[in-house]
């Protein structure tokens, strides 16, 4: 369609002669919009403005931001409000400004999910052994899946003699006293402290030790005497003296075990009488756990 004779472009001015310019409603400043009505006058009705040129686009305008998101949360089931989602204006912008909203939003909760199923550590699928007082749970397997066993936790156990003998006469070799150790679920070393006051002669000479099993069993524990022990210079004392192999001193997980404080006469051929009291001898064992 072709410009109209009345009608002058001048860059992005427009002149418009022989008509009549009427502002309908004059300018609203809250829109920021005007309506203009052209008409042609006189002889010029043939001349009718019929369109008008484009003129250069405006920039666009500044995309509105949010300030705050209000949100509501309503319960499962229950009806929104009407309407759910409301604005309000914080800054309405301007040329070049973003308006600003903030955003009141009511949503509804999800449904609720199905109650879990009750359930006990014992009966789970990826635990295995037997549960026991004192016992707890232990990593068995991690690759390709984790998995869990009941492993009793390892707790050193001491224990003491019942009763603890008094001897004389010259017999080489006594037991003073014992300790027992009942069946424990893990292996374990015997940790032995002791001492005992011998009264001999000048040719006495008494050693002491502790031994596992019987009193001719692995020695685990060791006191050197002398000779012309009389008892004056005081006790022997024990020091723990587990073999180079240790597994020779080793109780095995689930074995009972016994544990001997022995004492002999070294001197061989003499027949001297030598004693030990119940008073001051001292015999404690300590069941030291291990890992295997």
């Amino acid at each position: 369609m072709t410009s109209p004779s009345n009608l002058t472009q001048n860059g992005q001015s427009l002149t418009i002669t022989n008509c009549t310019v009427t502002f309908n409603g004059g300018f609203d400043p809250s829109t920021g919009a005007a309506a203009i009505t052209v008409t042609p006058t006189g002889n010029n009705a043939s001349q009718l403005v019929a369109s008008l040129p484009g003129l250069v686009n405006g920039q666009p305008g500044q995309p509105a931001q949010f300030r705050n998101v209000n949100l509501t949360q309503i319960a499962y089931g229950t009806s929104l409000p009407n309407p759910a989602a409301t604005v309000s204006t914080v800054s309405p912008g301007g040329a070049g400004v973003a308006a600003i909203y903030d955003l009141n939003l009511n949503l509804n909760s999800g449904a609720p999910g199905a109650n879990g199923s009750s359930g006990t550590l014992q009966g789970a699928s990826d635990l295995s052994g037997t549960a026991n007082v004192g016992y707890a749970l232990t990593c068995n397997q991690t690759s390709p899946s984790t998995t869990f066993n009941y492993a009793a936790m390892p707790f050193c156990v001491v224990g003491v003699p019942a009763t603890t003998n008094s001897t004389s006469g010259s017999s080489a070799t006594r037991t003073l006293c014992t300790v027992g150790f009942a069946a424990l679920p893990y292996p374990w070393y015997p940790w032995v402290s002791g001492s005992c006051i011998i009264s001999g002669t000048a040719n006495t000479r008494v050693d002491l030790w502790a031994s596992l099993t019987s009193a001719t069993g692995q020695t685990v524990a060791y006191a050197d005497g002398y000779t012309g022990d009389t008892g004056v210079a005081g006790p022997r004392v024990l020091a723990a003296n587990l073999p180079t192999s240790l597994s020779l001193a080793k109780v095995a997980a689930g074995a009972t075990a016994t544990v001997y404080f022995v004492a002999q006469q070294q001197n061989v051929g003499i027949t001297d009488n030598w004693t030990t009291a119940a008073a001051t001898t001292r015999f404690t064992v300590a069941a030291l756990p291990v890992s295997s």
